[in-house]
């Protein structure tokens, strides 16, 4: 009883596994010039050239062409059907001169996602709020050229 319970969860598992890959494989990479740093996750990125894509359902990989930049966001909401004929680009909250990634669109899709907030932007917004009354964060797009 005991092994075929264990073969059932290790037989959903690969397809499970094989279901994200494909999903992840049927959505494009993009590349991207972020002309300022900024953060995604619980990351600080540099202002560079990112290639941004898939890599599980709700996962995406920013990284720089020479792999010393990169990072794994989980973007958990999704946000499709909005436009499919608006270029790719990443949407960032701005609060002063702090920038934190907020969506991924992928080109010509309706693959957008949204990050959740990182511990740092809450801590950002919770600072801001005891410094003064904050109307919230500006948006600032950057899309593929």
């Amino acid at each position: 009883m005991k092994r075929n319970l264990f073969v059932t969860i290790a037989m959903l598992g690969l397809l499970m596994l094989a279901a994200g890959a494909a999903h992840a494989q049927s959505r494009s990479t993009i590349n991207i010039n972020v002309p300022f740093e900024f953060d995604a996750g619980d990351t600080t990125l540099p202002a560079g050239v990112y290639s941004v894509g898939f890599i599980a359902r709700n996962h995406l990989l920013l990284r720089s062409p020479d792999g010393q930049h990169k990072v794994i966001v989980s973007a958990p909401l999704d946000l499709g059907g909005r436009n499919k004929r608006l270029p790719a680009r990443l949407v960032f909250r701005k609060y002063g001169a702090k920038l934190f990634l907020a969506q991924v669109w992928m080109d010509k899709t309706d693959a957008g996602r949204e990050l959740s907030k990182s511990d740092a932007e809450r801590r950002l917004i919770k600072e801001l709020k005891t410094v003064k009354d904050e109307a919230g964060p500006s948006s600032v797009v950057v899309a593929v050229q």
